[in-house]
């Protein structure tokens, strides 16, 4: 994990396990990384400071319901954290405020997260000569003493930026008689991102007019969707949102872009902990790539698992030899590093359409119906 304490010369801290082979970073490397994932709040870096720490995390992303809080979030635990990290990561307190026009002052002061913001990256290998990375914005970070007090755990909450920071750019005015692709590109432009609209997505009018204050970027395009009936995508490596239809699968996900299987077939990755949600929802767990929301995977069933039975096949079994293919989309993704294991748990769906809603209550209902 690398964090970047906010100021225009910025002294990156590296936390690694060096004990750990999957953790094991030269010294060079570690700065090209700090480097390469410099934030925009930060101007300059300087050589980062590494610390070898017995740590964990789990970073989880959703695109899938809409109007959930938060889309993006990371929660780690550093063991044995170095002072240097707890004093960067701990907000100025405030507790010297004794009437309400000192605090008003105090939060002016040292709360504004213009000035505060703390930025983590994480960090793993999915080859041996790349990597993938994650960012997240830093909100809470508390210091955990233990029973003897002779040692200390930190624990640290993050989201998103799109998530976490509100932005004045963001107050926005949805009117019913303006096209709806329109209004999108405009928002969007104000943060920088160019949009991308599905054949499925019409460019109709919105159902609805209302006034948004000033939010979080996931927050609005998730009400404003969620009632258009369409799905937003945000691409924050390539400053992009796109933006697809809930009855049609995305068009950019037309090609595959990773596969997997149980045994190894061709050159898949392998899966485990597989299990079917929702009917049409497979979850498993597989060693770390790359995963972004949407995109279209495929699973080999070279088990010959009757978990798939009633999924759509993309290709047929042929023979012994060649197992028959599923092809999904991913909704969700995490990345679990701890004691026990170090993989991404990627839920994914084979049916688009019944992505979008929970049919198990429907289905519930008419089976008791009818046994009424």
């Amino acid at each position: 994990m690398i964090f970047y304490p906010a100021a225009s010369v910025c002294v990156p801290i590296i936390i690694a396990d060096m004990l750990d082979s999957s953790d094991v970073w030269s010294a060079a490397r570690a700065f090209a990384l700090a480097l390469a994932n410099k934030p925009s709040n930060v101007t300059t870096i300087t050589t980062p400071k590494i610390y070898s720490c017995k740590y964990s995390y789990s970073a989880q992303h959703s695109g899938i319901p809409l109007g959930a809080a938060l889309k993006m979030t990371l929660s780690a635990t550093v063991l044995s954290p170095p002072s240097e990290l707890i004093a960067r990561v701990t907000v100025d307190y405030v507790s010297s405020a004794e009437s309400v026009d000192q605090m008003s002052d105090a939060l002016a002061k040292f709360v504004n997260p213009q000035l505060k913001i703390m930025t983590v990256v994480i960090v793993e290998r999915v080859s041996t000569v790349s990597e993938m990375t994650r960012s997240f914005v830093a909100y809470s970070a508390v210091l955990q003493p233990d029973a003897y007090g002779t040692n200390a755990t930190l624990f640290i909450r993050g989201a998103s930026f799109n998530d976490a920071l509100i932005k004045s750019e963001l107050g926005f005015q949805l009117d019913i008689s303006k096209p709806l692709n329109a209004q999108l590109t405009t928002l969007c432009a104000e943060l920088n991102y160019t949009c991308a609209f599905d054949a499925g997505v019409a460019s109709s009018v919105p159902v609805s007019g209302r006034l948004f204050q000033p939010t979080t970027l996931s927050k609005i395009l998730d009400e404003i969707c969620l009632q258009n009936k369409i799905i937003p995508d945000i691409d924050d490596k390539n400053k992009m949102i796109r933006f697809h239809a809930q009855n049609k699968a995305p068009d950019s996900a037309s090609v595959a872009m990773n596969s997997f299987s149980f045994l190894g077939y061709g050159k898949s990755s392998l899966l485990w902990a597989v299990g079917v949600e929702n009917y049409a929802n497979v979850k498993f767990k597989t060693t770390i790539f790359d995963a972004r929301l949407f995109d279209k995977i495929t699973i080999y069933n070279d088990s010959q698992s009757a978990l798939f039975v009633g999924f759509k096949k993309s290709t047929p079994q042929i023979g012994p030899l060649i197992p028959a293919a599923y092809d999904a989309y991913v909704l969700r993704y995490a990345i679990d590093r701890n004691d026990a294991e170090l993989c991404c748990e990627v839920t994914a769906t084979n049916n688009w359409l019944l992505a979008q809603i929970r049919i198990d209550g429907i289905l519930e209902s008419t089976i008791f119906g009818g046994a009424l």
